[in-house]
């Protein structure tokens, strides 16, 4: 079964466009509710970059359901011939899909809660960040499995590559690496809770800014995998049939003519 994109790069930079025009949007949302204060507690959990189960938590779960959405039918349905190999699109795929319903779920503070019993696990700061050491096991133990097809996959779409990872590690410097910051730094007490709160707007900034440009890749990746027509590798192409009108063109070449 083949499946035909409808999808243009024009189509992709207005996907663009429209995430980081909804991205300002929230964040001018979460900024001015926060600044009118009292009278708008209620939109300011809608739109707070410091919560969760809210809209920008929906927001950046729909980026990355979407980002699963684009390399999952590249997998399923794209002209993998000259590569990448399926495995790698398969598992990309299946991490933005836990990443997102992960999002939504919270399932990586409710690890941290279930971790906590265990003391002698490794965490942060006061038992903070215990669902890190996991996930970034997963994440070395991942790598490790794709790290072939990571290459031959750089090699193909360089620029699809150059976004993605830009975009991803951009979203684990905000959703990692500044999370441990202000787990082992700052405080949500006294004075420090608007540094912490400030930490937690970038970090949230980051993550979605991350998602966007990773999602700009998927887009153009799918583009390119399932708008081109499937070829057949080299090695198969001598094997593929010949249409019957070409066959009975080949078969009255071979026939001699007769002698006047």
């Amino acid at each position: 079964m083949d499946l035909h994109l409808g999808f243009t790069p024009k189509h992709a930079r207005r996907l663009l466009i429209a995430c980081i025009c909804s991205e300002v949007f929230l964040l001018f949302a979460c900024v001015t509710s926060t600044l009118i204060g009292e009278p708008s507690r209620i939109i300011q959990n809608w739109f707070s970059l410091n919560a969760e189960s809210n809209i920008p938590t929906w927001f950046s779960s729909a980026q990355l359901l979407l980002i699963s959405l684009f390399i999952g039918c590249s997998a399923l349905y794209g002209d993998l011939s000259l590569g990448p190999s399926r495995k790698l699109l398969i598992v990309l795929a299946a991490g933005f899909l836990f990443l997102s319903i992960d999002e939504t779920a919270m399932i990586h503070e409710g690890s941290s809660k279930l971790l906590s019993n265990y003391k002698w696990l490794p965490s942060v700061r006061h038992g903070k960040g215990f669902w890190m050491f996991p996930y970034m096991g997963i994440g070395v133990g991942i790598f490790f499995f794709v790290r072939r097809d990571l290459l031959a996959f750089w090699r193909r779409f360089r620029l699809e590559g150059i976004l993605m990872t830009v975009g991803f590690i951009t979203t684990l410097a905000g959703g990692v690496f500044l999370e441990a910051f202000g787990y082992a730094f700052l405080t949500r007490q006294g004075s420090g809770v608007w540094f912490y709160r400030i930490e937690e707007a970038v970090e949230e900034i980051l993550e979605q800014g991350g998602e966007t440009v990773t999602l700009y890749g998927a887009a153009l990746l799918a583009i390119r995998l399932l708008a081109a027509p499937r070829t057949l590798p080299p090695s198969r192409r001598s094997e593929t049939p010949a249409s019957p009108a070409a066959a009975s063109v080949e078969e009255r070449r071979k026939v001699p003519v007769a002698a006047n």
